[in-house]
């Protein structure tokens, strides 16, 4: 796994570490306390302006949102400040999906868009006109742009830290276009709390993506904007040159420090949201980072996790809580962030070598102080070395913690022959011998260890309940490893017949149901799929935990099927009619991965002749044209392309140059120079930023070079580049290079996300669109079905043709099978370990906004704190949140009970500190 922290990156205790080469960050043995500050930064709700919003507060559900009230933002990102679908602080409805049984999803038709004035996108894949904002409500019956979003803070402006206190002072936007009563659909609120405006909180313009499997991430963010390096002060990584943390080594001023630390895009995506106004910030407190460091300084000052219940046997935070006998939970942490980031990083990063923090004169921040220049006024500008890296902690912390949420404990991977963590006599779980016999002869083996290499089984007579039996017995010739159930069922087949594979086959599932979860529960669509139990159809949301010898009990007939229904569905989503892997790749089940874009963890895997290797940059067919594209993203035609650009944007570095976010377009420009570059990067600071970029590529293997270690194994490093793949059926030239006039496929391209999880991370797409993963499945199957009415195919793929990859088809595979599919994605790769919240994913209590109430309080929902036993109930979808469902975890029913709200749950700190003179 790329995972810095315990690979012994960060601490320089991994294999083949030189200190020469990389540069050491934390103290060796550190490992797990990074993932306990990383933990509590991750679900602290001081961290928001409003003392509301933490990390959390958009990834409480399988690391994803689901809330349906206050959860519609305009299509901002084309600009667009009205609601069509539903008003701000409105409850989304299955109505508003189309129904409880509709295909559709949020109102989409590619006829209406044209006849208001779409036009398709242009050769080149710039984007075609837009339905003009004028036209949007003449249209909203057919088709909206609104998005399904996570509430941030109410817009305001940052005026000051309070010290000791997790409110900030701010000034409330009285208007703020899109989520004030200024909408059509939106009449603001009646008897108003003094102090409040008719506006609410702000809706991000995209959809939540979860946070689970997020380490597998070469880029993070739909557009990407979180670069793989994490350059210890902002999200864009080796693509900003000029962005520095400081170190001081004594004398009279700290130094710039440039670091580039590889497989970090969670950490570069950690620093965005803190330094959003429409996520977590009061607009202009800057974040974490310059030009004031505010974060820093308050949240340094604070006690971690203040009036937030953590549970005593939290599988992190548990021994940081000061619980004594008796104590189920304590609110709050018995540590500080300041003495947990000094135990934590080495002394450069904070202090003055004696363990002292070091005072540093703004707004430069480059001299040194007396310490009481930064501690006896807290008004003033001047920050700790501490607070100015303060970035740097915050998001290699929140990376460490987040690294753990992986998913690997599903039935998926136990078919793949993971999960087998037991030994032949039962000692540690279930039995791992499987033996299937018909009387006369029986095949023994063992799924705790591997196929062997080559050879027949031993072959001996002996009794088996009173009878002789030939018994094939595979044990003796097993290596260490795993078992697949393919191969453990052509071991344990009796003959060669129909029958005999069946038989072995289901021997073995058998034997794996016994390790499935026993909250394990059948799919929406189970009762449709094409492997039904002797005893009966199987239910929808069924549950079969607990299968034992000798498998004859409900529980164990619907888990062979269930079973046989997954293999069947991932068959389906594998086979060329459907090519769901072409993007889906890999156990990540995403291609947008470091894996398979850098290789690392992969080098063992065996080799795909009719596969091109790991490459950042690739050639793609469209519809009507070729061009280079970023690898793992895609324009699918959810949306006209021209709503959101997506990785097609640019972006501004910390000097203010603009560059794209697009590697590939990136590449381009890097290879035009020194010649003059196109607009919009015809000017000085662009040229000059990008020709900084290019420099650093070139120098290779340095220390705080563009470099990425080789191996889990061997940490040493070798220069990282955007190489361009050579895929034959593309491209049987194999041309490495982009040249200047060669096609940049970007505009609408999103990050392909991963469907592990996939059952509890709805509502699906960049946008939101989707409530299930039948919308989903019915979107793929006709989004190049040029053919079909609009009404019968809610895509855009006429007007996205040439952005639109050529791999994408039309298919129909049948209901039973598409049910199959289904059921993978929903039971089968669903860790249900995290879907209880066990063990690692457990956490501490957050009260999350849910909307507003009839004063325009924000209502607060308490999701309470879990230990490491997890929850009694697993945790709701987005379409049983829809459908009102209770008595699931995060079903945001109960009220917070926390010193912020009353006894209701209605905030009692909407209304900021007014600023001071």
């Amino acid at each position: 796994m790329p995972d810095v922290n315990m690979l012994g990156l960060l601490d320089g205790d991994g294999p083949g570490f030189n200190p020469a080469q990389w540069e050491q960050i934390t103290k060796p043995g550190k490992r797990t306390a990074l993932q306990q500050i990383g933990k509590a930064f991750f679900f602290d709700m001081q961290v928001g302006s409003d003392a509301v919003q933490s990390c959390a507060s958009c990834h409480f559900n399988s690391g994803a949102d689901i809330r349906k009230v206050n959860a519609i933002s305009p299509g901002l990102n084309r600009g667009d400040f009205t609601h069509q679908l539903r008003g701000v602080n409105r409850k989304l409805r299955q109505a508003d999906y189309g129904g409880a049984n509709s295909i559709r999803g949020i109102p989409a038709n590619e006829d209406a868009v044209i006849s208001a004035g779409g036009t398709p996108d242009h050769e080149d894949g710039t984007p075609g006109n837009l339905v003009p904002l004028n036209m949007l409500n003449a249209i909203k019956g057919d088709d909206v742009n609104d998005i399904v979003g996570s509430q941030g803070v109410r817009g305001a402006t940052f005026g000051a830290l309070i010290q000791f206190d997790s409110r900030e002072s701010g000034t409330l936007l009285e208007f703020d276009p899109g989520f004030d009563a200024n909408d059509d659909l939106f009449d603001g609120f009646g008897n108003i709390l003094p102090g409040l405006f008719h506006t609410v909180r702000r809706i991000e313009p995209r959809n939540t993506p979860t946070t689970y499997n997020a380490i597998f991430n070469q880029r993070s963010f739909w557009d990407g904007r979180a670069d793989m390096f994490f350059n210890g002060v902002n999200t864009l990584g080796f693509r900003d040159p000029d962005a520095k943390v400081k170190v001081y080594t004594g004398g009279d001023y700290a130094t710039p420090l440039s670091l580039l630390i590889p497989f970090s895009s969670l950490a570069s995506q950690a620093v965005g949201p803190i330094g959003s106004g429409l996520e977590m910030e009061f607009v202009h407190r800057g974040g974490g980072g310059g030009p004031s460091h505010f974060l820093g300084r308050k949240m340094l000052g604070l006690v971690p996790l203040y009036g937030q219940w953590v549970h005593c046997d939290d599988s992190l935070l548990g021994e940081l809580a000061g619980c004594e006998a008796g104590d189920e939970k304590k609110r709050g942490l018995a540590v500080e962030y300041a003495s947990m980031i000094k135990d934590v990083f080495l002394e450069k990063f904070w202090g003055d070598g004696s363990g002292n923090d070091v005072c540093l004169e703004a707004p430069e921040f480059k001299k040194r102080l007396p310490l009481n220049a930064c501690t006896d006024d807290y008004a003033n500008q001047n920050r700790t070395l501490m607070e100015v890296n303060f970035n740097l902690f915050w998001g290699l912390s929140v990376q460490a913690y987040e690294a753990t949420l992986t998913t690997g404990n599903t039935i998926v991977d136990l078919m793949a022959g993971g999960l087998i963590d037991s030994d032949p006599d039962g000692n540690n779980g279930p039995s791992t011998i499987v033996e299937n016999t018909d009387g006369r002869v029986m095949t023994r083996l063992d799924i705790g260890k591997a196929l062997p290499p080559a050879g027949a089984p031993n072959q001996v007579f002996t009794r088996v309940d009173g009878r002789f039996v030939l018994l094939m017995d595979w044990t003796g010739l097993q290596p260490e490893g795993d078992l697949a159930l393919e191969d453990c069922a052509a071991m344990s087949a009796l003959d060669k017949t129909d029958a005999g594979a069946l038989g072995g086959y289901k021997a073995c599932a058998m034997k794996m149901a016994e390790f499935i979860h026993p909250g394990a529960e059948t799919g929406s669509e189970a009762p449709n799929a094409p492997n039904q139990p002797e005893s009966g159809p199987l239910l929808a949301g069924e549950n079969f935990g607990g299968c034992a010898p000798p498998y004859t009990s409900r529980a164990c007939e619907v888990a062979f099927a269930t079973i046989q229904n997954i293999d069947e569905g991932m068959g389906r989503f594998q086979a060329g009619a459907t090519d769901c892997a072409a993007c889906h790749t890999s156990a990540e089940f995403t291609g947008a991965t470091i894996s398979a874009t850098v290789g690392f963890g992969a080098e063992d895997l065996p080799v795909d002749p009719d596969e091109p290797p790991p490459a950042i940059l690739e050639r793609m067919n469209t519809f009507e044209n070729q061009g280079v594209y970023d690898s793992g993203f895609y324009n699918l035609a959810v949306r006209p392309t021209g709503e959101d650009l997506s990785v097609g944007s640019s972006i501004q570095t910390s000097s203010g140059a603009l560059i794209p976010l697009s590697m590939a377009k990136l590449a381009q420009l890097i290879g035009m120079l020194p010649s003059d570059l196109p607009a919009p990067y015809d000017n000085p600071d662009s040229k000059a930023a990008i020709q900084a970029i290019k420099d650093k590529l070139a120098a290779g293997v340095a220390k705080g070079g563009i470099q990425v270690p080789k191996r889990p194994d061997d940490l040493s490093p070798k220069a990282f580049a955007m190489n361009l793949g050579c895929d034959p059926a593309v491209d049987p030239v194999c041309n490495p290079t982009i040249p200047p006039a060669e096609l940049i496929l970007r505009n609408g391209f999103f990050k392909t996300p991963t469907i592990r999880m996939t059952k509890f991370t709805g509502p699906y797409m960049h946008n939101g669109s989707k409530m299930n993963l039948r919308q989903v499945l019915e979107f793929y199957k006709r989004v190049v079905d040029f053919d079909l009415p609009a009404n019968q195919r809610p895509s855009f793929g006429k007007l996205n043709k040439f952005n639109l990859d050529a791999g994408l088809r039309v298919f129909d595979v049948g209901a039973d099978r598409e049910a199959a599919m289904i059921e993978m994605m929903e039971t089968g790769l669903t860790d249900w370990g995290a879907a209880y919240q066990q063990g690692k994913f457990d956490h501490p209590q957050i009260c999350v906004p849910n909307g507003h109430d009839g004063r325009g309080r924000t209502k607060l929902a308490n999701i309470a704190a879990v230990g490491a036993d997890g929850s009694a109930n697993r945790i709701i979808t987005f379409q049983e949140m829809l459908q009102d469902a209770t008595g699931l975890a995060h079903d945001l029913t109960a009220p917070c009970d926390m010193d912020i709200s009353n006894l209701n749950g209605r905030s009692l700190i909407d209304v900021p500190y007014a600023p001071g003179p």
